[in-house]
């Protein structure tokens, strides 16, 4: 049973790394996603998003006093547009990077 689970993901991995459709298109807009969802989507090895989101340099939240970040699908379709973004540092270590709306 395990094996069918593990082999599962694997494929559902696999297909996201090629496909052309836009991040949202293949979760939805309201999705959230962790650094081993997002990582493959954008080209990047986890360690490198993570690097990215603690400098403010990805759209991300992490809660105060956790250690995994979040990644909104909605935001993340948004960066790859080519948005820029807004950093708000919270206590307890805690960040929101989220798109700006050019104007």
């Amino acid at each position: 049973m395990a094996n069918s689970t593990q082999t599962t993901r694997n494929s559902r991995e696999r297909s996201t790394k090629t496909s052309p459709h836009p991040v949202s298109t293949i979760l939805g807009p309201e999705m959230l996603m962790l650094a081993e969802d997002a990582a493959p989507l954008v080209g990047m090895a986890r360690s490198t998003l993570a690097e990215h989101c603690r400098r403010g340099r990805f759209p991300c939240r992490r809660l105060p006093g956790t250690c995994r970040y979040l990644f909104p699908a909605a935001d993340v379709q948004a960066y790859l547009n080519g948005c820029d973004l807004q950093v708000t540092y919270l206590p307890n270590g805690g960040i929101i990077v989220k798109p700006t709306i050019r104007g």
